[in-house]
């Protein structure tokens, strides 16, 4: 928790950054479907996403540093967590036929980040229950 602390100012900065940017390019629309334009980083596409879903995007972009640092090579529990968000496959093909994403792949960061987001917003934030406690985001957003 101490190491995630001296980060936090800065990322409710970026957050307000991305949302004083082009408010009118951030529209609530079904994430998983909607083209987005292009992005100079993850973290923005990680912003728009859960702008988009109607979560917090400070602590989704908190989540994935602490689920994986950024890194998109990212492997836990003994190599069967993946990714920038650390899925474990069965959980993704799962979540994949609830919230269709057209020609999901498990190792596209993006892919991660939409199921992720969509995920959050409908309830299944305890999917993340360790890094999302460290945190200190409730599961009531």
């Amino acid at each position: 928790m101490a190491l995630l602390t001296p980060n936090l100012a800065k990322e409710k900065q970026k957050a307000t950054e991305v949302l004083a940017i082009a408010p009118t390019e951030i529209v609530a629309s079904d994430a998983l479907h909607a083209p987005r334009t292009a992005f100079a980083t993850l973290e923005e596409y990680a912003s728009q996403a859960a702008v988009e879903t109607g979560i917090d995007p400070v602590q989704f972009r908190l989540l994935i540093a602490c689920e994986s640092q950024w890194k998109e090579d990212a492997a836990g529990d003994q190599g069967t967590s993946l990714g920038l968000l650390q899925f474990k496959k069965p959980t993704f093909a799962h979540f994949i036929k609830k919230y269709p994403i057209a020609e999901a792949n498990m190792h596209d960061s993006r892919h991660q980040i939409d199921l992720a987001a969509t995920m959050i917003a409908d309830g299944y934030l305890h999917h993340w229950k360790n890094c999302s406690r460290k945190i200190g985001w409730s599961s009531g957003i």
